[in-house]
Parts: structure tokens; C-alpha cells; sequence
């Protein structure tokens, strides 16, 4: 079955005032139905 929802290599980078803050780095996962 596919997944319903899929991520891949997320990044996210928060700018701050002391320079940029890396919240996620390359997290993936899947979720299934009924996760």
C-alpha cells in the first residue's frame, strides 16, 4: 500500500539573531492510514 503521506530529506532552517539555526536536518518517514 502507499503511503498517505511521505517526506524525504527534509530540511529546516531557522534565522535568528545569532545566525541560522538548523531545526531538521534530512529527517524522512511515511505515514500510513491509522498511524
Amino acid at each position: 500500500m502507499a503511503a498517505l503521506l511521505e517526506v524525504a530529506d527534509l530540511n529546516v532552517t531557522l534565522n535568528t539573531a545569532r545566525g541560522p539555526a538548523h531545526a531538521l536536518r534530512q529527517v524522512s518517514f511515511a505515514m500510513q492510514r491509522g498511524d
